[in-house]
Parts: C-alpha cells; sequence; structure tokens
C-alpha cells in the first residue's frame, strides 16, 4: 500500500491510502511489460477495475461453444494481468471463476 500525505489549509498533514492498479501482460512476462492503469482511493474500487479488465479479455475473446479450460488458457497466454501493489488480488484466479460463468451462460 503506498501512503499519501498531503496538506491542508492550516498546514496540518493528512494521511490517505492510495490503491495503484498495475498491469502486466501475459503475452511479453518475459518483457516487463507493465503499465500503470490508474490510482484508486478504495480497495473495492481497485479490484472493480482489475475484475473489469479481466472480464473485457475474456467476454470478447469467448466464442461459442468453447470450453472454460480453453478460455482460461488463452487469457493466461494474451490477457492483460492487473494486480493491486501491495493487495493480493489473483487475475488468474477470478479469470479462472469467470470462465466457468461465461462458458455456462452461453449453452
Amino acid at each position: 500500500m503506498n501512503v499519501k500525505f498531503s496538506l491542508n489549509d492550516n498546514s496540518s498533514i493528512h494521511k490517505r491510502d492510495v490503491y495503484i492498479v498495475f498491469v502486466d501482460d501475459n503475452f511479453h512476462f518475459d518483457d516487463e511489460e507493465r503499465y500503470i492503469q490508474g490510482e484508486y482511493e478504495s480497495l473495492e474500487d481497485a479490484i472493480s477495475v482489475c475484475q473489469k479488465i479481466v472480464e473485457d479479455f475474456l467476454t470478447t475473446s469467448y466464442k461459442p461453444g468453447m470450453k472454460s479450460d480453453d478460455l482460461l488458457k488463452l487469457y493466461k497466454t494474451f490477457g492483460e494481468d492487473p494486480y493491486i501493489q501491495g493487495y493480493s488480488f489473483s487475475a488468474w484466479s477470478y479469470a479462472e471463476t469467470i470462465c466457468t460463468k461465461i462458458c455456462k451462460w452461453s449453452i
């Protein structure tokens, strides 16, 4: 977790948490292909952004009749891998759950 300090009009210091979302590229995992997606004031907002990144890839990559294992393999090979600095959000675990749901919904 990063901590930022800011001064208000009274020059007192206030501590506030910032949740930074980084995104790695599964396809270029050896190349340190990483970018900062954004900074969020709540952990819930940061998690939502990470989930959306995973969901967007999976829903656009899904083809009718695709098995969840195949969709997950595609994600782990080519998808973006978001994470929150200092917190344990696992995009791969989340993708596993979502792949199963996407493939069940389409039957």
